[in-house]
């Protein structure tokens, strides 16, 4: 691992059994860090009390688990203890379950990761690492939703492609361990058992989930192209997730038409204002990809970008021009380029493109908020800082499993070292 300022302070801290000083060094990179101690959890599950105390007792927990790994992942371990619950920050609120009020923190993986992306832009740390920090962020509450299943194999498959699977048994063991509340050993069982069906399926960490799958196509398919390849595949891993078919021969079979007559790409981008995110598009416009753009729609039928009181005509109109670029099949490549800060927003979109049988990929530009205000204030109509400000703390990183394929596209990174393929 690359160790920026921050990153060096916490792990040099960590590792002295200083974990406290870390959390300092950490608040200066990831802002809402400087609130954990203010923001109160429920007691029957966090008897310890604030988040912070929480994070310090989970940090000890894992310095102790990792002890057994190679020192780049136990570093990483690590700083994912010490951001897995930042979103309880925002998130945090009171709500009535079952008749008692109850303090909840409702999606605060995904905000915290979501925080913690936007934040690394800038930071020295090697695209893997980012990446890996960011999932183990949000998916640390996948284990709990597997046990509570009764272990899934779908939903297993789904967990391990998403997240290194190995390191976050180790963050979520960590995670139980550094709390006081009941039912702690019940948990840390269904963990085990955990572990033991990943080992079964053979997606422990050390080999690929899907590997198999992926392998076998190539097989199948020796002259395939690399786009086809992962076509079949993208189609195999969510078919089998939705329970839909339950074998590779299947997805073969399934994809043969659109692969023998072409079947669309289509590119779905998010980002704030000021990330980049309309010079990643002209990049890919100079290389022959068709744009749909709401905000150029409502310049031509609106009184230009800020008029929102055509929106619905507005949108309707690009949803026509994007089925009409989907129609043309093979020969289709186009790009919905649009804010789409949430998941919920950016699902409609995905889902046509698999109505028409797309590939669908998610580019997500990711740029520090600080930067983002820079460049924000130098185009010719930037949108308000209290704008920015909402898109910042409203973004939602787009995960693996949203899309057939996601690409974290930090701004201050290569193109080329960002892609996922």
């Amino acid at each position: 691992m690359r160790e920026d300022a921050t990153g060096s302070a916490l792990i040099v801290a960590a590792h002295q059994g200083l974990v406290e000083q870390s959390l300092d060094a950490l608040s200066m990179r990831f802002p809402w860090m400087c609130e954990l101690g203010a923001t109160p959890q429920e007691p029957e599950w966090h008897g310890e009390g604030d988040v912070e105390r929480h994070t310090l007792m989970v940090m000890k927990e894992a310095q102790d688990l990792g002890s057994s790994l190679k020192r780049s992942e136990a570093d990483l371990l690590m700083l994912a203890a010490a951001l897995h619950d930042v979103g309880k920050a925002k998130q945090t609120r009171e709500a009535e379950i079952a008749g008692i009020r109850r303090i909840v923190s409702p999606r605060h993986a995904l905000a915290g990761a979501s925080h913690v992306a936007l934040h690394l832009a800038g930071s020295p740390l090697s695209l893997d690492d980012r990446k890996r920090l960011v999932a183990l962020i949000a998916h640390h509450h996948d284990p709990g939703k597997i046990s509570a299943a009764g272990f899934p194999r779908q939903a297993i498959m789904r967990f391990a492609r998403s997240v290194d699977p190995r390191l976050l048994i180790h963050l979520e063991a960590a995670d139980i361990r550094g709390r006081i509340t009941a039912g702690k050993q019940q948990k840390l069982e269904e963990l085990e058992l955990l572990s033991l069906e990943m080992a079964e399926l053979e997606v422990s960490g050390e080999t690929p989930a899907y590997q198999d799958w992926s392998e076998e196509i190539r097989q199948r398919l020796p002259d395939a192209s690399s786009l086809d390849h992962d076509y079949v595949l993208h189609r195999a891993q969510r078919w089998f997730e939705e329970g839909l078919i339950y074998t590779v021969d299947e997805a073969i079979a399934k994809t043969h038409q659109r692969r023998q007559s072409g079947f669309p790409q289509l590119i779905i981008t998010c980002g704030t204002s000021g990330s980049g995110k309309s010079t990643h598009v002209e990049a890919l416009e100079n290389q022959g990809w068709s744009v749909v753009s709401p905000d150029r729609i409502r310049n031509q039928i609106a009184r230009g970008r800020d008029d929102q009181s055509r929106n619905g005509q507005v949108f309707q109109q690009a949803l026509e021009n994007l089925r009409e670029q989907l129609r043309k099949q093979g020969t289709c490549r186009v790009i919905w380029d649009a804010t789409l800060l949430r998941g919920k927003d950016r699902q409609r979109i995905i889902s046509l493109g698999h109505d028409y049988g797309a590939h669908v990929s998610i580019h997500a530009i990711l740029q520090h908020p600080e930067r983002a205000r820079q460049q924000n204030a130098k185009r010719k109509d930037p949108v308000p800082r209290s704008v920015l400000d909402r898109q910042v703390n409203a973004f939602e990183i787009p995960l693996t499993e949203e899309a057939d394929c996601v690409e974290w596209l930090w701004q201050d990174l290569p193109l080329d070292a960002c892609s996922q393929g």
